[in-house]
C-alpha cells in the first residue's frame, strides 16, 4: 500500500516532532513490511540533524513479527544510523487495551546497543506520541 495522506493515518502522528514520514508500505501481517522515510520537516530539526553530520531523510525498513488485531503489534526495525555501529535490529512491542470507554496504547521498545540511543529512542517515542492526540482531533 502507499502512502495515504489522510487526517488520522499513520503519517499524521508517526516520527517524533520537528520530523514527517512518507510510508511506502504498511502490511500489517506477520511477515508483512513496514517502509517508510523520516524527513526533517522544522527549521530547528534540519539545523540540528545537519550539525549532527546526520542526513535530513532516512529510508527505514521493518517488518511486522506478530499481529493480533485491536490487540497487540510487534515490529522489528532495522537500525541504520547509528555513526560507527553496524546495522541491528530493534523491536518494540504495542499493546491495544479498551476499559470504560477509554482507549490505552503501551509501548515498549527493546533497548539500543548504545544507551546513548536507548535515551534518544525513548525520547523520539515520547515526542511522536503527543502528536496523537492532534491526529485525532483533526480526524473529527
Amino acid at each position: 500500500m502507499g502512502a495515504v495522506d489522510h487526517e488520522g493515518r499513520v503519517e499524521s502522528w508517526w516520527g517524533p516532532r520537528g520530523f514527517r514520514v512518507e510510508v511506502h508500505t504498511i502490511d500489517p501481517r506477520v511477515g508483512g513490511a513496514l517502509h517508510y522515510d523520516m524527513i526533517a520537516s522544522e527549521p530547528d530539526t534540519i539545523v540540528f540533524m545537519e550539525q549532527a553530520g546526520m542526513p535530513l531523510s532516512h529510508a527505514t525498513r521493518g517488518s511486522f513479527t506478530e499481529v493480533v488485531p485491536n490487540e497487540r503489534l510487534r515490529l522489528t526495525h532495522m537500525i541504520d544510523v547509528v555513526p560507527g555501529a553496524p546495522p541491528y535490529e530493534n523491536s518494540m512491542t504495542v499493546v491495544f487495551s479498551r476499559s470504560a470507554g477509554q482507549a490505552r496504547m503501551v509501548i515498549a521498545v527493546e533497548p539500543h546497543r548504545d544507551p546513548e540511543w536507548t535515551k534518544r529512542s525513548a525520547m523520539g517515542m515520547e515526542s511522536q506520541l503527543t502528536k496523537v492526540a492532534d491526529a485525532l482531533v483533526a480526524r473529527r
